[in-house]
């Protein structure tokens, strides 16, 4: 069975952000992610060159975790993660199920 999302305790939207703003920022220092856009118009985190030295254990917790925080901002978790470089789709959560899955 896939893994999906459970749902997180209830925090508040500003909560979700400041949290949210934060995983991304150690993300981006590590090089595991180059830039985000959730909006009304795209939900794609675009990954950097070391997303591909990680395991896919810490891919979907990582993935798990976004999910759980964009939810409580912007109230459905579905994102892509494409590759920073060649926009190619490297991983997902699936908006109908929540579930996390990982292409590399």
């Amino acid at each position: 069975k896939a893994p999906t999302v459970t749902p997180a305790p209830a925090m508040s939207k500003a909560e979700a952000q400041k949290e949210l703003n934060e995983v991304m920022g150690l993300a981006k220092k590590a090089g595991l992610v180059v830039s985000y856009e959730f909006s009304d118009r795209a939900s794609v985190v675009y990954s950097g060159n070391i997303w591909y030295s990680q395991t896919v254990a810490f891919k979907k917790d990582f993935m798990a975790k976004v999910a759980i925080l964009k939810e409580a901002i912007i109230g459905f978790k579905h994102f892509e993660v494409r590759d920073a470089y060649s926009d190619e789709k490297v991983g997902e959560v699936t908006s109908f199920l929540g579930e996390i899955k990982v292409y590399k």
